[in-house]
């Protein structure tokens, strides 16, 4: 059996305040990540088909590891409202060694056994 993957990952997004809680929780039950923050009331200012928009979101960040970031990419794709959704992974250059273990736990596949 080869060790899980312990290459935390930290991926941003935002979305709308309405979607934030069901869609950050479909992720978490699917193990594609450990956690998700919802930090709601985040201004988004953008410019869209030529037209300057201003929206409240919540803005997502959450944890997963690079071997997940494939699948939950793919999970954005087909699941996250907006047309043009924000995915942005980020490596960190340091974690706790424990934290990082957790979410490789948390991000598991189960066994199909």
């Amino acid at each position: 059996m080869t060790a899980p993957d312990t290459s935390l990952r930290l991926v941003l997004s935002t979305i709308s305040e309405a979607s934030a809680e069901e869609f950050v929780r479909d992720l978490v039950e699917r193990r594609l990540i450990a956690c998700g923050n919802i930090a709601p009331g985040v201004t988004s200012i953008y410019r869209w088909n030529g037209t300057m928009m201003q929206d409240k979101e919540a803005m997502l960040w959450m944890e997963t590891t690079a071997e997940r970031v494939p699948a939950l990419r793919s999970a954005f794709e087909d699941a996250h409202p907006y047309d043009v959704c924000k995915f942005v992974v980020l490596t960190p250059s340091e974690s706790s060694e424990a934290f990082a273990a957790w979410v490789a736990e948390a991000t598991l596949r189960e066994s199909s056994s």
